[in-house]
């Protein structure tokens, strides 16, 4: 008996790869639909940050700015996955953060924006409104 050893046939090593691959091709999607969806903190937290700064500008200046630089802050998210757009008179503005790059594929969160009131938006990219993405 112990030279009697029984290994795998081929049959069975091939059902065993395609049962992997199906496996694979099932759990992929939905992780990267994760990947894209981890990635709009990114774009919540530039916007957060650039209305706290329009507010501290606003107590200097008594007007909002529609320039970046004038926030100190750059117009592109740390890790590059959103720009951001400001849209400003004297009373009030407007933030954008676009994705772009890889994070354009996330067709159902494309465009988020906050105001001055603090009301929050987000646009898919049909351009309808979507309010899970906040």
């Amino acid at each position: 008996m112990i030279g009697s050893f029984r290994g795998f046939s081929l049959i069975e090593l091939m059902i065993v790869v395609a049962i992997v691959a199906i496996l694979g091709a099932i759990g992929y999607p939905s992780y990267q639909r994760y990947v894209l969806s981890s990635h709009r903190v990114e774009a919540k937290k530039m916007l957060l940050d650039a209305a706290n700064r329009q507010e501290t500008y606003f107590m200097d200046f008594n007007r909002y700015t529609s320039a970046a630089g004038s926030l100190n802050i750059p117009d592109v998210s740390d890790s590059g996955y959103y720009h951001l757009v400001i849209s400003a008179a004297a009373n009030s503005y407007i933030l954008f953060a676009t994705a772009s790059g890889a994070q354009g594929r996330d067709s159902d969160c494309i465009i988020f924006s906050l105001d001055q009131d603090g009301a929050t938006q987000a646009e898919n990219l049909a351009g309808n409104q979507n309010d899970e993405c906040w």
